[in-house]
C-alpha cells in the first residue's frame, strides 16, 4: 500500500498535536508529519513546499480556536495564498467545538472537507483516507 506523502497538524495545544501523531503513525498511512503550534506557523510552512524536505501535504486537520491566528483566520489567508497543488490539499477541521453556528460556518468554506470532533481515532483517519485517497492509497 502507498502512503500519503504527508499531513499537516494545526493545533496550538502540544497534547493534542502528540496524540493526533502518535494515532496518524499508527495507521502507517503518512510518509512525513508535520506538527506546527499555530495558524501562522501553518501558512509558513505552506509557503516553502515544494522541495523534499517540505513536502505539500495531501491532508490538514485544523483546530479551529488558538489564540492570535484561529483557524477561520488560518482558512481566510489560506484562500488567498498562492501555492501550487492547494486544491488538492483535503481540509478537516479537528475540534472541541460542537458549537452547530462553527459546524454551519465550516461549510462555508469549499476547502473543509470534514468537521470532527476530538479526540481523532483511527477509525476516522481510515474513514477519510478511504473517501478522499482511495484512488492513491490502494
Amino acid at each position: 500500500m502507498s502512503k500519503l506523502d504527508c499531513v499537516l497538524l494545526i493545533d496550538d495545544d502540544p497534547h493534542s498535536n502528540f496524540f493526533n501523531e502518535w494515532t496518524l503513525k499508527k495507521t502507517q498511512s503518512v510518509e512525513k508529519i508535520v506538527s506546527v503550534h499555530s495558524a501562522h506557523e501553518a501558512l509558513m510552512y505552506l509557503s516553502s513546499v515544494g522541495h523534499e524536505l517540505n513536502p505539500l501535504p495531501n491532508l490538514i486537520f485544523l483546530d479551529t480556536y488558538m489564540p492570535a491566528m484561529s483557524g477561520w483566520d488560518f482558512l481566510d489567508a489560506f484562500q488567498k495564498e498562492k501555492i501550487p497543488g492547494k486544491e488538492d490539499i483535503i481540509i478537516v477541521m479537528l475540534t472541541t467545538s460542537m458549537n452547530p453556528f462553527d459546524q454551519e460556518r465550516a461549510k462555508s468554506y469549499p476547502a473543509i472537507k470534514e468537521y470532527i470532533i476530538k479526540p481523532l481515532q483511527k477509525d476516522t483517519i481510515w474513514g477519510i483516507l478511504n473517501q478522499y485517497f482511495a484512488g492513491k492509497l490502494y
